[in-house]
């Protein structure tokens, strides 16, 4: 399972810089052309590097699976190690066996107004406790202040079995955070579903979480961090707030591994990447491995459109977009 994780693929840190050719295309629905942009590589020798976000003055803030913090200057290309944030990084089953877990440090966004309170956000597993952590640090220059620390927002998981973290952050126009919960659920065997009523066996049943309004795994949250360390509410998350059985931080839900979102910054709508079943082809236990899901954003915040993302279940690569209607309340 390892193998198929994101840093195994990860040799460098590369930076895709766009630079527009002399023919220029203004129709949105056409691809550019690939010579418009240049891969330039910044960095190599990471240890399973997961996210980035970009700071002032040409630095580039990166996190590692272990817990490493380190930030690139791009104008010296020197990578300084900020800290070390302990985290857990093993499962350990019911019998005893301990192995490599995904978990770790899994996520990083700086605060949209940084540059005036220095404010970062660490998704991060807890190194005793059995539960993913979304926390608020100050970083003052290569400084991460470990008394500025507060926690916005806890997630119960389980650690007997692999797999599916999330981690991904985004902000939008409006100050609201965007966070991707994995499913924490065991993978099925091939061609079937994460569907298992059996006693003993609810690690590898989705019911219990993205298929569960009242737990956060598998799910997309969407919320409004505030200046004291809490969070509120946006308006048009799945359930309001006091909804019997939910949680109102749930913005989109059945999610198996939704991994890096991102936000259309002309139209607010939000995209992401998900991981998706292993089968290759249709059988009696479940669909071949081609549908993702992107949600799209409707209008004044509400539930909107899903659309549904067509990837190669071999190469990870997005084919094609489809429309397949509206989601109602």
């Amino acid at each position: 399972m390892l193998n198929s994780l994101p840093w195994n693929r990860i040799s460098a840190l590369f930076l895709c810089l766009g630079f527009l050719s002399c023919k220029s295309n203004d129709d949105p629905g056409v691809k550019p052309e690939d010579n418009r942009f240049t891969k330039v590589v910044l960095t190599e020798g990471m240890d399973e590097p997961m996210e980035l976000t970009f700071l002032p003055e040409s630095r580039i803030l990166f996190v590692e699976r272990k817990g490493g913090v380190k930030i690139l200057d791009e104008k010296t290309g020197e990578v300084t190690l900020v800290a070390t944030i302990p985290v857990n990084t093993k499962y350990t089953n019911k019998q005893g066996v301990v192995r490599e877990a995904e978990e770790g440090m899994m996520g990083v966004i700086a605060h949209p107004d940084y540059a005036i309170n220095n404010w970062i956000y660490l998704y991060y597993a807890d190194p005793t406790d059995t539960k993913h952590v979304l926390a608020r640090w100050e970083l003052k220059g290569n400084e991460l202040i470990e008394s500025s620390k507060k926690i916005v927002l806890e997630v119960p998981t389980q650690r007997q079995e692999c797999c599916h973290t999330g981690g991904g952050m985004v902000f939008d126009a409006e100050g609201n955070l965007y966070l991707t919960v994995g499913n924490n659920t065991v993978n099925p065997r091939e061609g079937s579903s994460n569907l298992d009523e059996r006693p003993g066996m609810e690690n590898a049943d989705d019911q219990r979480a993205p298929g569960n309004t009242n737990d956060l795994r598998g799910k997309i949250l969407r919320i409004h961090p505030e200046d004291d360390g809490t969070y509120t509410i946006p308006k048009g998350n799945l359930f309001p707030v006091g909804t019997e059985k939910t949680r109102p931080e749930i913005y989109t839900m059945g999610h198996r591994n939704p991994w890096r979102p991102t936000l259309d910054s002309k139209t607010g709508y939000l995209y992401w990447g998900e991981v998706g079943p292993d089968a290759s082809v249709d059988s009696i236990w479940g669909p071949k491995a081609t549908t993702n899901s992107i949600r799209q954003k409707g209008p004044d915040s509400s539930v909107g459109l899903i659309l549904s993302v067509i990837i190669s279940p071999t190469t990870d690569i997005i084919m094609q977009t489809a429309l397949m209607g509206h989601l109602t309340m």
